[in-house]
């Protein structure tokens, strides 16, 4: 999408990619030619990860992040992100994502099992999940999806069809060995 946090990034001194297929899924920016003028320090790579990498790049990069991204991957293509991300980040690299979950409403359920899926691949146990979710409901800090936020993912969609959901994002944070 727009790399806004990529261009900070670049303006600290960091060399920065930015992997996005630009064609306009998920709702997601189809204007490639605009954001390579707007963002000259950021290498923009059309196209997917880890497709869009090549595989003689293994242990390339310092850290991956991804910013509401994740939670778009088809639960088949989540294993191979992670796999690729464990053979592309250097050790002591860090991977870092915040992904937008839907806690409670239409989907919950298969966010869930995708949620899931990620906590493992990142290395956590079974119940850490299970145990960072149950105190979401108690939690005044966690942040909720405003209405303002929903009727943005809606669109033209009628409520009917798509109705208000509770969403919240989930943060992994994973440190990778020398």
């Amino acid at each position: 999408g727009t790399p806004l946090v990529a261009d900070l990034l670049a303006r600290a001194g960091y060399q920065v990619w930015v992997l996005d297929p630009y064609d306009g899924r998920a709702s997601g920016p189809k204007e490639l030619s605009y954001f390579r003028a707007k963002y000259p320090r950021v290498q923009i790579v059309q196209g997917l990860f880890p497709e869009a990498i090549s595989a003689d790049m293994p242990k390339t990069f310092d850290a991956i992040y991804s910013i509401s991204v994740l939670e778009h991957l088809p639960a088949a293509a989540i294993e191979p992100v992670f796999t690729a991300m464990d053979q592309h980040i250097a050790p002591n690299g860090v991977s870092v994502h915040a992904v937008d979950h839907v806690y409670l409403g239409n989907g919950d359920a298969d966010h869930l099992a995708r949620l899931q899926q990620m906590s493992l691949a990142l290395g956590h146990q079974g119940d850490d999940l299970s145990t960072l979710l149950a105190r979401v409901d108690d939690d005044v800090d966690a942040y909720f999806l405003s209405a303002e936020s929903h009727n943005g993912w809606r669109g033209d969609l009628s409520y009917d069809e798509f109705p208000m959901r509770r969403c919240i994002s989930v943060n992994f944070f994973k440190r990778y060995g020398a």
